[in-house]
């Protein structure tokens, strides 16, 4: 009998790449004494002590190629799952029984935070939010540290002092993924709903208060966790995930774009100056099918207007990148941040989506400062968009460009 999908190991990493690039986690070439990526950039690289005996390599550190139906090889969900194993990481505590406080917070989030997660109000989508995913999470020990994580989140945004709660919060967190980490290679029918929802749940659990370089992106964990998402999704398929309990989570009931998908001019521009000799010419592929799908936000803010539909899109727009835009992103190339940064400033337009406040000011801010001189003229709406708070204005800017 075949099983209803197929788990698989991830890749070998670069395990004696210098710490500059671990940090970003990105890649590193490993070249010595120093690698491409500082020495384009002019960084200190600096690489750890080797170990006088060389580290054995256990059986757990093989990769493996999965075996679909057809017969066909595929490899695709192994890098978006360890992409988020890279994000999630270890720790030393264990979730225990619920205490009182756990007790409240759940409680809280049974009353007020899957509320605040439901951009539409769909019936289906808010019993999934408020019923089904509690009763998940007492089944899956990771799933419940998460939501107790998201409610905690929820509430500090809601009280004066949130200097405890914020304490609890980091706990819940570091037990969430902890829980998931372990769980990755192990996916079961049992499970794999639990698994869904968390995938989703981390995207919030690190788009407040986690643990990011001031000089590194928040959508970068976005845009990762979004391409982990679609790797978990792949092990049953679309029609696998949507026909589940959680399936109107994953269901998107907006229309179909109105309007012509359309794109700013002068991003056209940025791309039609890269030569073969030019070092982002290796992602020009990328860039032309992130722009497309940028393209997509513009036609749905000129049809749908700042409402849910132009919500959902937004929030889900990672989703569609590509690993090797992704991989732009990180290594901070400034065609890949000029792109970032107008997503960036759609993500203004988005309201009363409490995780999502203060991302998009936050990394524009670090765009704006890392970004060489000859670019900023590109990003002339994001930075108007950074300082202005009213959205209407913003979106007809976007609109007349």
């Amino acid at each position: 009998m075949k099983p209803d999908f197929i788990t698989k190991r991830p890749h070998k990493k670069s395990r004696a790449g210098c710490q500059t690039c671990k940090t970003r986690k990105i890649k590193c070439d490993e070249v010595h004494p120093k690698c491409s990526f500082c020495d384009f950039r002019g960084l200190d690289c600096v690489y750890a002590p080797r170990p006088s005996k060389p580290a054995s390599i256990s059986s757990n550190d093989e990769s493996q190629v999965i075996v679909n139906r057809s017969g066909s090889t595929s490899s695709s969900s192994d890098d978006g799952i360890e992409n988020i194993r890279s994000l999630v990481p270890v720790a030393q505590s264990s979730a225990g029984n619920l205490t009182t406080f756990d007790l409240q917070v759940m409680h809280h989030y049974c009353l007020f935070t899957w509320n605040s997660l439901s951009v539409e109000d769909n019936p289906e989508t808010n019993g999934v939010l408020r019923v089904r995913i509690p009763q998940l999470a007492f089944e899956n020990e990771f799933l419940m540290n998460a939501i107790l994580g998201t409610a905690s989140l929820h509430m500090q945004t809601l009280v004066p002092d949130a200097s405890k709660i914020r304490l609890q919060t980091d706990i819940y967190r570091d037990r969430a993924f902890r829980g998931f980490r372990e769980i990755l290679n192990h996916i079961t029918p049992e499970n794999y709903e639990a698994a869904l929802i968390m995938s989703l749940m981390l995207v919030i659990l690190v788009s407040k208060d986690y643990n990011t370089p001031e000089d590194d992106l928040y959508v970068n964990h976005w845009f990762t966790l979004y391409r982990g998402l679609g790797a978990i999704i792949m092990l049953k398929g679309i029609s696998g995930v949507t026909g589940s309990s959680i399936g109107p989570v994953f269901r998107r009931s907006i229309t179909e774009l109105s309007a012509t998908p359309m794109v700013p001019q002068l991003l056209l521009q940025m791309l039609a100056s890269i030569d073969p000799l030019d070092p982002e010419y290796m992602y020009l592929e990328a860039y032309c099918m992130t722009l497309d799908s940028l393209g997509m936000l513009f036609a749905s803010l000129q049809s749908d207007g700042l409402g849910p539909a132009l919500t959902i899109r937004v929030i889900t727009w990672p989703s569609y990148l590509k690993e090797t835009f992704i991989t732009a992103t990180k290594e901070m190339w400034p065609r890949a941040l000029v792109i970032t940064a107008w997503y960036l400033s759609f993500l203004k337009l988005v309201s009363e989506v409490w995780w999502v406040e203060g991302v998009p000011e936050r990394d524009l801010r670090v765009i704006l400062k890392i970004l060489p001189a000859k670019w900023l003229s590109l990003v002339r709406l994001p930075a108007h968009a950074l300082r202005s708070g009213d959205r209407v204005e913003i979106a007809k800017m976007m609109l007349s460009c």
